[in-house]
């Protein structure tokens, strides 16, 4: 029983945080998508992954906590269970992490990333060496991605399920030479 208090007053106040925090940037991410115009837009991650990361930490961490009280005769067999679980509250943490921190802002002629745990960096059009459009039949529909490389050793990629996705695919044709230009042959949409 006191494994299950001590988790508890672990991981409550960190999803309860995690959780605020979140709200407060989904509703940042509207307003600020509200303001998006042709010259200046951000590429993100889609607000219903971090929802899905909410989720997911906290069902999976409300079975760790609750778990002693659920099976109080517990055993050595559990700590599978508990890293199962475990594995799955950390997967969830992630995808809200990422969520939240991952963006590209296009910005008439440069470009910002902000990676998941490094520091953001910029570059221009002109630093870009090449672009590579890679496209994969899933299901019934194209899976289409593109992977910026830099002059200065960056990779960037960006997945057709992110926001302004082919917003960015159009800004990119239009600011970058042809013939650094891989895969952009015909639409693909």
């Amino acid at each position: 029983m006191n494994f299950a208090v001590i988790l508890l007053c672990i991981f409550v106040p960190a999803c309860v945080a995690l959780l605020y925090h979140t709200v407060l940037y989904i509703s940042e991410q509207k307003s600020s998508s509200q303001k998006a115009t042709k010259g200046k837009f951000t590429v993100s991650i889609p607000n219903i992954c971090a929802t899905i990361g909410i989720i997911t930490a906290i069902v999976s961490g409300g079975f760790i906590l609750f778990s002693p009280m659920l099976w109080p005769n517990e055993n050595d067999s559990m700590i599978i269970f508990y890293v199962i679980f475990g594995a799955f509250f950390w997967l969830g943490i992630y995808l809200v992490i990422k969520t939240i921190r991952f963006r590209i802002v296009a910005e008439k002629d440069q470009i910002t990333v902000y990676p998941l745990f490094s520091r953001a960096y910029t570059f221009t059009f002109e630093d870009i060496t090449s672009v590579e459009r890679q496209t994969k039949k899933q299901r019934k529909r194209l899976a289409e991605r593109i992977v910026i490389r830099t002059k200065q050793g960056k990779r960037i990629i960006a997945e057709y399920t992110f926001v302004a996705y082919f917003k960015f695919v159009d800004k990119i044709q239009a600011s970058v030479d042809a013939s650094k230009l891989k895969g952009f042959e015909e639409k693909q949409r």
